[in-house]
């Protein structure tokens, strides 16, 4: 959680102007939420199945994952190379 109150929005910030940045931090914490929501339940329905089923799922999230991080990345440095 402390990831999200602090890093999170310093990132986002200079991705939006700042008369869309509450529209922003809103929606982003409302699908941060939801999808901890959702892994969170995943993970204890598959807990009560197979403590492998749990490492395969949060390993496959990891490696899924990535695509959106390499992209958010170069994003995130073609907006800071404009400022």
């Amino acid at each position: 959680m402390g990831v999200h109150e602090s890093i999170i929005p310093a990132a986002v910030s200079p991705m939006v102007g700042e008369d869309r940045r509450a529209s922003a931090f809103g929606l982003f914490t409302a699908g941060y939420g939801v999808a901890w929501f959702l892994g969170s339940a995943t993970i204890g329905w598959l807990y009560d199945k197979s403590i492998s089923d749990v490492i395969i799922f949060s390993v496959l999230c990891q490696v899924l994952a990535l695509p959106l991080l390499w992209r958010v990345s170069r994003f995130h440095k073609s907006v800071m190379s404009r400022t």
